[in-house]
């Protein structure tokens, strides 16, 4: 008869203790454990034991419990860990565990339900602020450098059957390794552990996620934030666009865009890649108040691609007719490729290029080495996505190059990452950023401030939506003449 023990790992205030619904039955058949630093936790279902926190955080103590089981329990056969907010509904462990393992796996944990691939999942908790942005990027850069196959899969951790095996013991313990030294978000290192050790123990469970025959999960007691308190105002100052449109990958920086050209003062802007306009209209209303003889050029064919989408008809009229009304003198649309553009200017002319056409690594770094000379020795340049990694996303990975070469930089990872850099050691640019580099403060602002604006902004547009789909509505539009005819007869 196999010894089987399941446990659960609960720091801090995040989640209570769950009973499951048939605890008389599953006493029988399995030892049940809790891991907690907290005296107020009693249970005579649970046995609890108490110990002394290794990590400050308590998500990365709870990591290290879920992880090492084969370190931190008793002697056992297989072990069932379950996340603090899964609730045990079935009234036998024994029935689902002969199911699991008579197909002759080692391991199983249930299939992630909405995504298949670590770079998205990573993106994913970089967007709603699961762990810090540039622990993340890193890591995700490290995967893509070593050419981890995209879509590879995915899996909801909340709940891990295992053998204690070698096998499982050794993938336990790299998996545990990847989480110390990069995301305690360990959905992320999972996939890159099983690939690269190769593991064929995994059963993968094709089960409801949130609820299903086994467990049903319930919400965590307390809902961890990690950003700071969002903030529309900045040090005094409103940062924010007098336009914006969807897509809103590029809303999260234009507090810090308005910001930058306010202080930094260029005479001369070019961004390669526009789509409809969010960065080219914030440059243009930052210029207009800011120097107002400045020129800001916006080169893109306005036909789109595979990685913002392709364009239509409706978003060109859109850009050019609100460029012509509000910024006729500051503001000039190229419709040429940027290879073909480069020859409109001098050399050297250039104060800040900003660069988010395609993607790929090497459409990048043709972007930035065929400009360059066009830059002004102490130019500023911007790098949109360089924490995105899914597909053949390379932004990342040309930066993480290019500033080996340009020391004097800052890298932003909300609203999909923005990497700033200044071409030269000294001159107002590489004030500005180490500015940023030396204030915390100033750098929380901008991302509370921009995430408002990112999260905003979408309630707006569904309200535009929905007044449309209002205004539409045949029911409307009968009781409207309803209204009328009574009108006419009183």
């Amino acid at each position: 008869m196999n010894k089987i023990i399941c446990y659960t790992a609960i720091f801090g205030d995040y989640d209570e203790l769950l009973n499951p619904v048939y605890a008389d039955r599953l006493m029988n058949e399995a030892t049940f454990i809790c891991f907690t630093d907290r005296n107020d936790l009693q249970s005579d279902f649970w046995t609890i034991i108490y110990v002394e926190r290794k990590y400050l955080d308590p998500t990365r103590e709870n990591r290290y419990y879920k992880l090492n089981a084969y370190e931190v329990l008793p002697e056992h056969d297989i072990s069932l860990y379950i996340d603090g907010n899964i609730f045990l509904k079935s009234d036998s462990i024994n029935e689902i565990i002969n199911q699991i393992f008579s197909f002759g796996a080692e391991m199983a944990i249930v299939k992630h339900p909405k995504r298949d691939c670590l770079f998205v999942e990573g993106e994913t908790c970089i967007k709603f602020g699961k762990d810090r942005y540039d622990i993340i990027v890193n890591q995700l850069s490290k995967y893509k450098l070593q050419k981890f196959p995209h879509h590879f899969g995915l899996w909801a951790c909340s709940i891990i059957f295992r053998k204690n095996t070698s096998a499982v013991e050794n993938l336990c313990q790299k998996w545990w390794e990847e989480v110390q030294s990069g995301s305690r978000r360990d959905q992320i290192s999972f996939p890159y552990v099983l690939n690269k050790l190769n593991f064929k123990g995994l059963l993968t469970l094709d089960w409801k996620w949130e609820e299903n025959d086994f467990y049903k999960r319930a919400f965590h007691k307390k809902i961890i934030f990690d950003k700071p308190i969002l903030n529309l105002n900045t040090e005094g100052e409103i940062y924010l666009p007098k336009r914006i449109l969807e897509p809103l990958g590029w809303a999260g920086h234009i507090p810090f865009a308005i910001w930058l050209v306010w202080n930094y003062k260029p005479n001369l802007i070019v961004e390669l890649g526009t789509h409809t306009g969010n960065s080219f209209f914030s440059f243009c209303q930052a210029m207009q108040t800011g120097n107002p003889l400045g020129k800001v050029y916006a080169i893109d064919l306005g036909q789109g691609g595979k990685h913002s989408g392709y364009y239509s008809d409706g978003i060109n009229d859109d850009l050019y007719a609100y460029q012509r009304i509000n910024y006729p003198t500051i503001g000039s649309i190229i419709r040429k490729n940027f290879n073909e553009a480069i020859n409109d200017f001098e050399d050297q002319s250039v104060d800040l290029l900003h660069i988010d056409g395609l993607h790929t690594y090497e459409a990048v770094k043709n972007d930035f080495e065929t400009w360059l000379p066009k830059l002004k020795t102490n130019s500023i340049v911007l790098f949109h996505d360089i924490s995105v990694f899914r597909e053949d996303f390379g932004v990342n990975q040309f930066w993480n190059e290019v500033i080996n070469k340009y020391p004097i930089n800052f890298s932003f990872h909300h609203s999909n990452g923005l990497g700033v850099l200044s071409l030269h050691d000294t001159g107002k640019g590489a004030e500005i950023i180490k500015e940023l580099n030396n204030n915390l403060n100033i750098i929380q602002l901008f991302v509370s401030t921009g995430e408002a604006l990112s999260q905003l902004s979408p309630i707006y547009f569904e309200n535009l939506r929905l007044k449309e789909k209002i205004n539409n509505s045949k029911a409307i539009n009968i009781s409207e003449k309803i209204k009328k005819i009574i009108r006419f007869f009183k």
